[in-house]
């Protein structure tokens, strides 16, 4: 099921005769995850397995294509009667091991090369149709496989959370494919807009990769960040149901754009385009794009062009002039001019870093009762994206966290760190996540809950406007719930918002305890972030605090108010309505 590297060039000749949207049958599978049916295949008299652990001594390996590293490794399955639906596949190896007989004693293998998830499905004809079965055995395909020594890490996953862990047997694994890394490998991306014509023409340097996803946005200005844009166009280049590489349009706002694949790059123009500003966004899912693996230590796979302005065809002809003459007066005022300015920035700077000493110092306006105020923390701030009065209430939040706590407050949606999100947003999260000193603040709320239910079925929860920020919230609840063994009642906070988020909006896997409700409960809130009982450890806020945490109660108001008047604006969020969505879940559960 696997991309193959070979065939790269297969993908783009085809979708050179057929245009981008080349076809109807298209594998929706997210990269590194593998699906098949189990039917019930346990006889009567048949010894029955054990469901302690995957039993790892008949493992097989198949060396599938030995030019582009690809290797099939075929397991034994747990009975059906264990009730284990998923399992997680690590791959680990060492690179310096050269021969089989030096593999088999190796018993420290330091780098992970990737990882696989292999979902097993109930057999359902209707809704399994494009699904392949599988008996007692299922197989994953791993990419870039080049020689060395190798072992499978296996993980049986209950809801989501490792449950049981087992290990194969060391193996040497030799294929032709040579280590191949990215990270040096930046595609470039170039535009030309012809005015008369109002048309856009995009191009994008070809680089062999597993998958990629590329997007068109529009923005609101010239300082808009290409992230923040709206998507006009969206392609994805993937490995289809039919076993062939292929490409399809995912989503347009606009007409329909053409696309030609040549040699070396793949070429799109966009007809009738309107005023306003835009750029491209390019994104890259590959196994040579995790982050701590023999790959590389950091990601390189979100790259996007600069924002351009199309401009409304002017009816007027422009008016030549001829350049002024210079005068020496004029060149001796343009020096003075920029000589006072050099001053004025010099004051400025000198003034700015003054202030921050100052800033820096204890604020003796703020207090704790009892003794002195412990040392500040950071704080990461958890939420899906959901209306605008909601995301409006979140910055207000953010700033005011931020104000009144002097701390540094970590937000996906925070402009000032967008730049370290394109460099990998799932990085930047997991460091966050997973860090000690870091407090987690986890928002509760119906759309909270929806991406809840879609990262435990396992299935897509689609906005009808997406962003590339849409998937962090579900990422970010993944790491949450494979990091149980960590003190998650001392680091994780559970909010939830007077007015708007419901009784039953329940963020499940986290901590059973203690819900803080805002704006009531705000200086609590803030007094436990410390990690201080409440009780002996109260904030005292002064006038300019409460100026802040005024506006977090109005738009946490407004907010009350929209949800009043829009009970179903949801259904206007995601693409399909939340009650048929809710149904499929349910009906999905008890077909597993």
């Amino acid at each position: 099921m696997w991309l193959n590297i070979a065939l790269f060039a297969a993908i783009l000749w085809q979708c050179n005769s057929m245009d981008m949207d080349c076809n109807n049958i298209f594998s929706e599978s997210l990269y590194g995850v593998s699906e098949c049916f189990q039917e019930d295949s346990e006889a009567e008299n048949e010894e029955v397995m054990p469901c302690d652990e995957v039993e790892t001594t008949n493992i097989l390996w198949t060396v599938m294509d030995t030019k582009s590293g690809t290797v099939a490794v075929e397991f034994n399955l747990m009975p059906k009667s264990c009730g284990y639906t998923s399992y997680r596949l690590d791959l680990y190896m060492d690179e310096k091991v050269t021969n089989a007989e030096e593999c088999a004693n190796r018993t420290l293998f330091p780098s992970r090369h990737s990882r696989r998830y292999a979902e097993i499905l109930s057999h359902d004809p209707e809704n399994n149709k494009n699904i392949s079965p599988c008996g007692k055995t299922a197989e994953v395909k791993f990419n870039y496989v080049f020689s060395g020594c190798y072992k499978l890490q296996f993980a049986l996953m209950e809801d989501g959370i490792p449950d049981k862990y087992s290990e194969s047997l060391p193996q040497f694994v030799e294929t032709e494919y040579r280590k191949d890394l990215l990270v040096k490998k930046i595609p470039r991306i170039t535009r030309q807009y012809t005015t008369t014509l109002r048309q856009w023409q995009f191009s994008l340097s070809r680089i062999n990769v597993s998958r990629m996803q590329l997007e068109t946005r529009k923005c609101d200005s010239h300082s808009c960040t290409c992230g923040h844009g709206i998507i006009q166009h969206w392609w994805e280049i993937a490995l289809s149901t039919s076993g062939k590489f292929m490409c399809k349009v995912k989503n347009k706002l606009t007409n329909k754009p053409i696309c030609h694949i040549g040699k070396d790059e793949i070429r799109c123009t966009i007809q009738n385009v309107t005023a306003g500003y835009y750029c491209v966004l390019v994104e890259i899912f590959d196994d040579r794009c995790v982050r701590d693996t023999v790959w590389n230590n950091d990601s390189y796979c979100v790259y996007n062009s600069k924002v351009f302005e199309v401009q409304s065809v002017s009816p007027q002809s422009p008016q030549i002039t001829s350049p002024p003459s210079l005068r020496v007066d004029v060149i001796l005022m343009a020096v003075f001019a920029v000589f006072v300015l050099m001053c004025i920035f010099a004051l400025i700077f000198i003034w700015r870093r003054r202030r921050r000493r100052r800033s820096s110092e204890p604020d003796e306006s703020r207090h704790v009762m009892k003794r002195a105020l412990p040392l500040r923390p950071r704080i990461l701030l958890l939420y899906s994206r959901d209306c605008k009065p909601f995301m409006n209430m979140m910055a207000t939040f953010r700033e005011m966290l931020k104000q009144v706590m002097k701390c540094e407050v970590y937000d996906c949606f925070d402009p000032l760190v967008e730049e370290e999100l394109y460099q990998s947003k799932t990085d930047w999260l997991t460091t966050r996540v997973t860090c000690p000193e870091v407090k987690v603040v986890v928002v509760e709320s119906k759309c909270a809950v929806l991406h809840q239910i879609a990262l435990i079925k396992h299935v897509k929860l689609l906005y009808k406007e997406p962003t590339w920020l849409d998937d962090l919230f579900s990422y970010g609840l993944r790491i949450l719930r494979e990091d149980l063994q960590k003190n998650t009642y001392g680091r994780v906070f559970v909010v939830r918002i007077h007015g708007f988020t419901e009784e039953d909006d329940n963020i499940c896997h986290i901590t059973p305890y203690t819900r803080y409700v805002v704006p009531q409960n705000t200086e609590k809130l803030l007094s436990s972030l410390y990690q201080q009982s409440s009780l002996e450890y109260v904030l005292i806020l002064n006038e300019n605090t409460d100026s802040s945490l005024q506006k977090l109660k109005e738009d946490i108001r407004t907010l009350e108010i929209f949800k009043e008047r829009n009970r179903d604006y949801l259904n206007k969020l995601f693409e399909k309505d939340i009650k048929e969505f809710i149904e499929e879940t349910e009906l999905k559960t008890k077909i597993v």
